[in-house]
């Protein structure tokens, strides 16, 4: 890929991250005061986690996300433009809308915890992706639906509109999802629906195994699995009309399956 071919647009966040002490962990508790170290601020969300993998490795993707006229935003941006000068030349800034942000709380020894603000990311729509020039644009990556509330409504109305567009201009689509917060107005959609709706627009879909579970079956979050279920899963998301599915599975790497459909396949091919 070279410059400019892929685009990488979703969800973007700063996350606020505590130092602790190598033996503070324990010391959180309701009620008291605990001393941490400096904050670290980073990037986050898909399209800054992958938009500065890609720069990394020597190709600079188009950034489509969407930030506020804040403090935060401009620490957002800042960090993108530290990372390469025109990496953040295509991000949406929204007077009137919140920087989205993560509080990460990460303490030696105890899982982390994570406060976040969706802010701008629940407004971002198909118009974000109006404007944008599809000439040269081989790749569009979308990431973390489930963590954005106006691209999730309605089935997935507007997600599967600007998914549709990219594929009517040739691009391959990978969709790549996180995991909803199930008591939220988020975690309550019917992802079923959702992924009928939009998958066959999708050439890549990459959810995680809980998350697949999640949206198809309203299963817990556990890390227990077996290759048959992770065989069926699959299967049931490319007969929803993806091309090619690949199973997140953290340390244990991915659960890649195709389609069988040889003309499906073609399709996907950017």
């Amino acid at each position: 890929m070279f410059d400019g071919e892929v685009v990488v647009a979703g969800h973007i966040c700063l996350d606020v991250i505590p130092t602790f002490a190598a033996t503070g962990g324990g010391a959180v508790r309701p009620g008291t005061l605990v001393r941490v170290g400096p904050a670290q601020f980073a990037p986050g969300g898909a399209v800054a986690n992958v938009g500065m993998a890609l720069s990394r490795l020597g190709c600079l993707p188009r950034l489509v996300g969407k930030v506020g006229a804040d403090q935060f935003g401009a620490t957002l941006l800042a960090l993108l433009r530290a990372q390469d000068a025109q990496l953040a030349a295509g991000m949406r800034i929204t007077a009137g809308e919140t920087t989205s942000y993560s509080v990460v709380i990460n303490p030696p020894g105890i899982d982390r915890t994570f406060l976040h603000c969706p802010g701008a990311n629940d407004t971002f729509g198909a118009a974000e992706m109006a404007t944008l020039d599809w000439a040269g644009v081989r790749l569009l990556h979308f990431g973390y639906p489930p963590l954005m509330a106006r691209i999730a409504a309605d089935d997935g109305a507007e997600l599967a509109t600007l998914l549709g567009e990219a594929r009517a201009h040739g691009v391959t689509t990978v969709l790549d999802m996180a995991w909803p917060d199930p008591d939220s107005a988020l975690g309550q959609i019917d992802w079923g629906t959702l992924l009928r709706r939009c998958l066959p627009h999708v050439d890549c879909f990459m959810p995680s195994v809980e998350e697949v579970r999640f949206m198809l079956d309203g299963a817990g979050n556990t890390e227990s699995w077996t290759v048959a279920e992770l065989d069926a899963l699959a299967e049931r998301c490319l007969a929803m009309g993806a091309a090619i599915v690949a199973i997140k599975l953290g340390d244990q790497g991915l659960y890649l399956r195709t389609t069988a459909d040889a003309t499906r396949l073609r399709q996907a091919g950017a």
